[in-house]
């Protein structure tokens, strides 16, 4: 028989043990608030809209008492007023939901997102334009994303610029995530399988030029993603692409951008405005076209652009204003097709240097050419030429630089028959301006500039009226003198 006292000896810890892990749970729900810090202005502070998943305090940091709500309740305009004007440390505590669409500039900093800050489907615009925001909490902390978690517009028009290395294995969508920042910080992200958005990511974040990797394997659209990050120029590495099917103005207006860029498209159907007004770049596009039915505007005013431009374009429907006032392109170009192309207005022009014969393109298809070849030899582009053929298009204006363009003229219009004396039936056309360039909107250039007017001329018709009466006014003038 063992001796009593090494009985209790081997009871002791196993209780000790036994009363860890009863309350272990409740140690750890309560470890780690959400803090936050306010400027409050007006000596009060109101906070969005707080959903409780488990029981939930707030600490208002001045050292009055605490609120608290139950799980599955809510805290609706919780209200605080504080003694005096100042900043003031808020902690929440417990596990809840921070209602989206709720900006408030007196939101200066997330100090630490703690353990119980849940982020989910319905969690769009979580802190869009809470303007005065920065977080200077651990970038290797985080929310907790619950499936579905929507990141869009997370930190858009913020102050936001503090690195990040976060866990996505939840979230669905990026979109405008960064948007409107002046974050100019690391960003890594891991598990995004499950994202399928980056649309507008980094747009107008102007500062932004860091190096930026992302698994995309079910992301679809990569649209506006870097467009007027003005000063990006740094390495991009997006893998797993092969499920984007729109490009659409990605590098629009980044401006500063010159990289490398290796993209699995062969899925895309959407390039428009892709490499607009990117200034700087000139780098290989080897890019898989085959479904690409948009180009329009892909190169406009890409000014340092002049690579050989070798793509399947056997699905592509409009080109216009592709190469558009990108003034150092001499290409080559080599498509594979154009015979489905309806649209190739502007398409290389205001490019003086560029004189490759295009003889060999189908054309038989295109309804708009308005000056293609607007500062070209027409002889050098007879696909220009069958626009005549369409029967409102025809090559005969002469520019400036004696060279021939195509327009539309306006309809002439036929003088009535009762009128005497009678004028010609047929008027000139209507001169152009020399360089006809398209209006440049503010997100990217929009469709091509507009035709010549196509109204009637009535000019004719009121000349005729006028000089019988003019004539009469004449004879009794005559009268009268001679009276």
């Amino acid at each position: 028989m063992a001796p009593v006292g090494g009985t209790k000896k081997e009871s002791f810890p196993f209780f000790l043990m036994a009363a860890v892990w009863l309350f272990l749970p409740c140690l750890a729900a309560a470890s780690s608030p959400f803090v936050t810090s306010w400027n409050v202005t007006a000596s009060s502070l109101v906070l969005p809209n707080i959903r409780a998943q488990t029981d939930v305090t707030v600490d208002w940091g001045d050292g009055s008492a605490l609120n608290s709500t139950t799980a599955g309740t809510s805290f609706e305009g919780l209200a605080h007023t504080y003694a005096a004007p100042g900043l003031y440390t808020v902690s929440v505590s417990g596990e809840f939901r921070w209602a989206a669409n709720s900006p408030n500039p007196n939101l200066e900093d997330i100090v630490s997102w703690g353990d119980g800050f849940l982020v989910d489907k319905d969690s769009a615009n979580l802190f869009a334009s809470y303007t005065s925001l920065r977080v200077s909490a651990d970038p290797n902390t985080q929310p907790m994303f619950l499936p579905g978690a929507n990141l869009t517009a997370m930190f858009r028009s913020t102050a936001f610029d503090s690195p990040l290395n976060w866990d996505l294995v939840n979230v669905t969508s990026l979109e405008y995530m960064f948007s409107s920042t002046p974050l100019n910080k690391s960003i890594t992200f891991v598990n995004t399988q499950g994202v399928t958005s980056t649309a507008y990511m980094f747009y107008f974040a102007r500062n932004f030029n860091q190096p930026f990797s992302l698994d995309c394997a079910n992301v679809t659209t990569l649209a506006f993603m870097f467009c007027w990050a003005t000063a990006f120029n740094s390495t991009v590495s997006l893998t797993n692409t092969q499920k984007v099917v729109s490009t659409d103005s990605m590098f629009s207006s980044a401006s500063g951008f010159n990289q490398p860029l290796a993209i699995d498209t062969r899925s895309v159907t959407n390039m428009r405005y892709m490499f607009q007004g990117a200034s700087n770049f000139n780098q290989p596009v080897n890019f898989d076209t085959s479904q690409v039915t948009n180009m329009q505007l892909m190169f406009y005013e890409a000014f340092s652009f002049n690579q050989s431009v070798t793509m399947d374009t056997a699905n592509v429907e409009t080109m216009s204003n592709m190469f558009y006032n990108a003034n150092n392109f001499i290409g080559p170009v080599n498509f594979t097709s154009t015979a489905r192309v309806t649209d190739m207005d502007h398409m290389f022009g205001n490019i003086p240097s560029f004189t490759q014969d295009l003889s060999s393109w189908a054309t038989q298809n295109v309804t708009t050419c308005l000056t293609f070849c607007d500062v070209c030899v027409l002889s050098l582009f007879p696909a220009c030429q069958p626009c005549s053929a369409l029967g409102n298009y025809r090559p005969t204006y002469v520019n400036s630089r004696n060279q021939s363009v195509c327009y539309s003229p306006a309809p002439t219009t036929a003088v009535p028959t009762t009128q005497a004396p009678s004028r010609p039936t047929t008027r000139a056309p209507t001169k152009m301006p020399t360089t006809s360039v398209p209006t440049k909107p503010t997100r990217a250039p929009s469709v091509a500039p507009t035709q010549p007017s196509s109204a009637p001329n009535t000019q004719v018709s009121a000349a005729n009226n006028v000089e019988p009466l003019l004539a009469l006014f004449m004879y009794l003038g005559t009268l009268l003198v001679s009276n």
